[in-house]
């Protein structure tokens, strides 16, 4: 299915809403826009096409209404996401939005491209700091020789 798809012409990549399980498990050399979400349980790392596949596959997927108990925050994240959806809108445009509505049940805690966090544009967070760990004399954006290893941990964070 990846075969011919690089993480230079992320366009190659299928617009395809995922389930969600397969999205934790994509590469985000490949899939280059990521969503850290987390629930009272677990946070992962879930990676798409772009802004765009990610808000569709929320929508297809269900992927926050199954998590919440009250009717009355379902309908609204309902709301909010077909809105975005009939805008075109991707889901970096409303996790704000999204975040009111569901409070703690569930929680989009970042999104963005895959260079964005390797850059350390996560505000709030220590996943580079994690992903290093006490020992480690560096410090600033992951470098090329760490990419592999980062990769693999943030497919792993959370679990």
């Amino acid at each position: 299915m990846l075969t011919g798809m690089t993480h230079n012409n992320p366009s190659a990549v299928p617009p395809t809403p995922v389930d969600c399980m397969v999205a934790n498990e994509r590469d985000p050399r490949v899939f280059p826009f990521g969503v850290h979400a987390a629930d009272s349980t677990v946070s992962v790392f879930s990676w798409y096409a772009d802004a765009t596949d990610a808000l569709r596959s929320y929508v297809e997927q269900d992927l926050l209404i199954h998590l919440l108990d009250d009717q009355q925050t379902r309908d609204a994240v309902s709301r909010i996401l077909g809105e975005a959806l009939v805008l075109g809108e991707g889901l970096d445009t409303v996790a704000e939005a999204l975040n009111a509505a569901t409070g703690d049940d569930s929680v989009i805690l970042w999104c963005g491209t895959f260079a964005e966090l390797c850059g350390g544009e996560y505000a709030g967070s220590d996943v580079v700091d994690d992903f290093r760990g006490d020992s480690s004399e560096v410090s600033g954006p992951i470098t090329p020789g760490e990419i592999a290893g980062f990769v693999e941990f943030i497919r792993e964070h959370g679990r």
